[in-house]
């Protein structure tokens, strides 16, 4: 789940150039359209959780400001999941016709791949 327009619009270019491989491996992408998000949020084996702002990436993680909290606890991950469940509702599926679109859409998310590295 990522916005569907978010306070960066390079951000959202780059990004898009991800949408592709990730349809064609069965990855279910989720645009967020009631408004900006920038929370992260994961849980794994309904067990253990992460909630923050931090990004896995060089600025996150070397220069900015951003942290995450960790929970290993049962309830919290099935309250994440609830929330999760609820966003969703909010939610455009990107599905194979995005695969479609027009050439110069991608023609410009090829071209901004070498930016990928310093955002």
């Amino acid at each position: 789940m990522v916005p569907q327009e978010s306070n960066h619009i390079l951000g959202d270019w780059l990004s898009r150039g991800f949408f592709e491989q990730m349809i064609n491996s069965k990855v279910t992408v989720l645009l967020y359209t009631a408004s900006m998000i920038h929370s992260k949020v994961a849980t794994v084996d309904g067990e253990w959780s992460t909630v923050g702002t931090a990004n896995i990436d060089r600025l996150s993680l070397s220069y900015n400001y951003e942290t995450n909290v960790e929970v290993i606890d049962s309830a919290f991950a099935a309250e994440m999941e609830k929330v999760f469940d609820s966003d969703a509702t909010h939610c455009v599926e990107l599905g194979v016709g995005w695969l479609n679109r027009h050439r110069l859409t991608k023609l410009a998310e090829r071209a901004l791949v070498p930016m990928r590295p310093w955002l």
